[in-house]
Formats: structure tokens, sequence, C-alpha cells
């Protein structure tokens, strides 16, 4: 009985903590419906990250058709290695490594980041950017950890973001 009522209050704990990652998420979301334009989309997506689930550094990166007027470092461009590799991902990559050039996206100078995770940014055609997550706390981000609201994230991150490219 003392067994089962380890467990159940464990199964209890972790609903509680999915409610409220969803409950961030949902934010996010209607932040982002609400967005008017690219800039006001990632501020949304760093913001969140930042407030809502802090993630001490955030950064994306976005390839292909690029707008007529765009400025933001987001568009800054990206190895094919870097490319090739958020296009391979079925599923974020949290762990220790960081991934080819997005280190220096993530560090500021004197800081050391011990954790990443990788989000690809895709429409149904094609893969448009990353979001890249790093912690300085090792187990921040890890291989064992669920990425069932990191695909969320990427997902809507990925709309609100495609409706301001343009077509390929």
């Amino acid at each position: 009985n003392r067994q089962l009522e380890t467990k159940f209050a464990e199964l209890l704990r972790y609903g509680g903590t999915n409610d409220r990652i969803g409950d961030k998420l949902h934010r996010v979301t209607l932040a982002l419906f609400a967005a008017p334009e690219i800039d006001t989309s990632l501020e949304v997506i760093y913001q969140s990250m930042h407030t809502d689930f802090d993630v001490p550094r955030a950064a994306i990166r976005l390839w292909g058709a690029v707008p007529d007027d765009a400025y933001q470092a987001e568009f800054t461009p990206v190895s094919p290695e870097m490319r090739e590799y958020a296009a391979s991902l079925a599923e974020p990559y949290c762990g220790p490594l960081a991934v080819l050039e997005s280190q220096t996206w993530l560090e500021e100078e004197g800081e050391v980041l011990n954790s990443f995770a990788y989000l690809p940014l895709r429409t149904p055609e094609r893969t448009i950017g990353v979001l890249a997550l790093g912690s300085p706390d090792a187990a921040r981000f890890t291989a064992d950890m669920g990425t069932h609201f990191l695909m969320r994230l990427a997902e809507v991150a990925s709309m609100a973001i495609a409706r301001y490219l343009p077509s390929e």
C-alpha cells in the first residue's frame, strides 16, 4: 500500500507539472496568434523562454526565402551542416552537446552552458530553421527527458514564424 501511495503521489506531481507546462504553452500560443509581425513573434518566443520556462539562453536561426526587409539576427546565414542537422531531427535533441556553430549564438562571454535543446522549425513543406536553447544547468536538457511539450512549442513557433516568410 505504501508503494502504491508513493507512486500515486508521484503521478499527481507529474500531472500538476504537466498542467503548468500546458498552461504556459497555451499562453505563448495565444500571444503568437496575436503577434502582428515577425519581430513581435520572435520577441514573444524569446520572452516566453525566459520568463515562462526559465530558459536562460535561446536563439532562433531561419533560412530559405527571406523577407525583403529582413534585418534580424535570426536571418544570419548558418552552415549547410546546421541546416542538414535541423532537417534530420525527428524530435528535439536534448543533451550536453552544442551543435556546430550554435554555441556562439547562445553563450555570452565568460558563460559556460552545459545542456542544450534543439527544436526544428518546419512547415509541412520544409525545415525553415531551428530554435536553440541553452542552460548552465547540466540537468536542464537531458537525453532522457520527455520532448512532447518541446515538439508542441516547435510546431507553434514554426507556424507563427512561417506566416511572415515568403514562399519558396
